[in-house]
């Protein structure tokens, strides 16, 4: 008698990568024609071809599989949205950072550093000489719908769509209680802090990535929500405009901990037949 095996959940059968890709570079289309920024060429093509470099690199080193270079443009793409310097070197340390964290800084065969994460932290802290621009995306209404629009689509192929609300949804509590209860603002003040387009990129494509968070739906909404909270703290008591940026890299640490007290199902792009 035959029996029926149902795929598993948290291995898509179509690479959500592709669609990560696709939406992460109409974004930095959208900013260079739309939004006035500078393009800033040297720094793209920097961050691309050394993410892929490092990628060959690794996967020479370690045998890992083709397909992971998908892996290192989406890493490419974030670092140039989010990453802001004057000079080549600062992206070749930030993309060198990124790609090789997956492979050095693993627990159980899984990286815990978000790898753009860690890319742009390693920058700012070695160079001196890389910031996050939180407001370089402006006010447009139809950017941020198009920004929760796809985030939502994406998170929704990995099966991620929660760690994206409940960061949105924490953060969101935390700031209305703290401006709009506590000192009596108007509420278009929690949508000027919380709608821009770094705060929405970091919701749908930095906190979600599903190889680096826990794999456990409980810890994964508690982490998140720590992750909301630290963000808060960072915001509005020590004024770094870049909260989300470090507080995922402080408690990305904390991943291999939650995975080992609670069991999740791990999270693979593509089936183990296809790798």
């Amino acid at each position: 008698m035959k029996t029926l095996s149902l795929p598993l959940t948290n291995t898509p059968t179509v690479d959500a990568r592709w669609y990560q890709i696709i939406f992460l570079a109409s974004f930095l289309t959208f900013g260079i024609l739309f939004l006035d920024w500078k393009a800033d060429w040297i720094k793209y093509i920097t961050l691309i071809t050394t993410c892929q470099a490092v990628q060959w690199f690794w996967i020479w080193k370690t045998g890992a599989s083709i397909h992971t270079l998908k892996s290192a443009a989406i890493t490419s793409l974030g670092l140039s949205l989010l990453l802001k310097t004057n000079l080549p070197h600062v992206a070749l340390i930030a993309a060198v950072v990124a790609i090789s964290s997956k492979f050095i800084f693993k627990v159980n065969n899984k990286h815990f550093f978000n790898p753009a994460n860690i890319g742009l932290i390693a920058a700012i802290l070695i160079t001196h000489q890389a910031w996050v621009s939180p407001g370089q995306w402006g006010r447009e209404a139809l950017m941020l719908l198009l920004f929760m629009g796809l985030g939502l689509t994406v998170v929704g192929k990995v099966g991620r769509i929660d760690t994206s609300i409940t960061f949105l949804l924490t953060l969101a509590v935390l700031n209305g209680i703290r401006w709009n209860i506590h000192y009596g603002w108007p509420l278009d003040l929690l949508g000027h802090k919380m709608l821009n387009g770094t705060t929405l990129l970091f919701a749908f494509f930095m906190i979600t990535d599903p190889r680096s968070i826990p794999d456990h739906r409980i810890a994964r909404i508690a982490w998140t929500m720590a992750v909301a909270g630290l963000t808060f703290y960072l915001t509005n008591y020590q004024q770094m405009s870049a909260g989300a940026i470090w507080a995922l890299f402080i408690l990305s640490p904390f991943t291999p901990i939650l995975d080992y007290f609670f069991k999740g199902e791990r999270f693979e792009w593509l089936p183990a037949t296809i790798k």
